[in-house]
């Protein structure tokens, strides 16, 4: 009975380590595609409930945005990473108003040297 609660223990902890690995990795590599619109403050990569929750400043504001995308999975297709998502939400309500009406899709293509980086780490 220990010996199941140890191994899950650190299974559980190998998880979280990983999962701060891939959010530090996300936060510092799309820095470069969103510093003109703001900075990114925090992300968490959740990978066991395929979630991710992100807090900016988007420029302008004078209060951060969160920003959660749900039940996340990476798909290729000819040649392109994408990270595809059921359900994309904001804390500002006109933005999940606009996401609604002018996001037709579910994914988003992540960048080549991203994509290789993120997938070794979860190996």
């Amino acid at each position: 009975m220990h010996t199941a609660s140890f191994f899950d223990r650190v299974s559980t902890y190998a998880l979280r380590k990983k999962d701060e690995a891939v959010s530090t990795l996300v936060r510092i590599s799309a820095q470069k595609y969103l510093w003109e619109y703001g900075e990114m403050l925090e992300i968490s990569v959740d990978s066991q409930g395929k979630t991710v929750r992100v807090q900016a400043l988007l420029k302008g504001e004078t209060t951060p945005i969160s920003i959660s995308l749900e039940r996340y999975e990476f798909v290729s297709e000819n040649g392109v990473t994408w990270l595809r998502f059921e359900g994309l939400s904001t804390s500002r309500e006109w933005i999940n108003t606009l996401l609604e009406t002018v996001v037709t899709t579910d994914r988003i293509a992540i960048p080549a040297g991203l994509a290789t980086k993120l997938l070794k780490l979860a190996l």
